[in-house]
């Protein structure tokens, strides 16, 4: 960068011509330095988009380990008949609580992106598609997952 301004400070010092001109010059040179610092701006968010995603599919991984884990010790869980009953009605209450949290926190997204995109702002928009597939890469994660755990359960819709 130092380079360029003191190559730019040069051309300027040998530039010779009205008032209107030099206005003119310095007019688009503002504008192309704005490109360029859009341009890197732009470049730097995508590069934390990536690292935000990467970090969600650790946590996908993380969750899934989890869900193995809990799989793992369900597997070995032995009570009677009724304490089964009671177990498999709090994991229920359980599923269903957090399927109702992923419900609002989808329909809280899928608000924002139409706000986003209603005032035109493209860089909301296209945060919004990048969180909706960093979701759908953790849901994948993790029903392959539950699937190498036991092959034969069924996803509920």
């Amino acid at each position: 960068n130092d380079a360029a301004a003191a190559e730019a400070a040069a051309a300027a010092a040998e530039f010779t011509g009205t008032d209107e001109q030099t206005a003119a010059a310095l007019k688009i040179q503002a504008l192309q330095r704005g490109k360029t610092a859009r341009a890197e701006v732009a470049k730097l968010k995508a590069d934390a988009s990536i690292k935000v995603a990467d970090a969600g599919i650790a946590v996908a991984e993380a969750e899934a380990a989890a869900a193995d884990e809990a799989a793992a010790a369900a597997a070995e869980f032995s009570g009677t008949d009724e304490q089964q009953a009671v177990a498999v009605k709090l994991q229920s209450m359980q599923r269903g609580k957090a399927a109702r949290a992923k419900v609002e926190a989808l329909k809280a997204d899928k608000a924002a992106a139409a706000a986003a995109a209603e005032e035109g702002d493209e860089e909301a928009v296209a945060a919004a598609a990048r969180t909706a597939a960093a979701a759908k890469e953790r849901k994948r994660v993790v029903d392959n997952r539950v699937l190498a755990v036991n092959p034969n359960f069924v996803f509920e819709s």
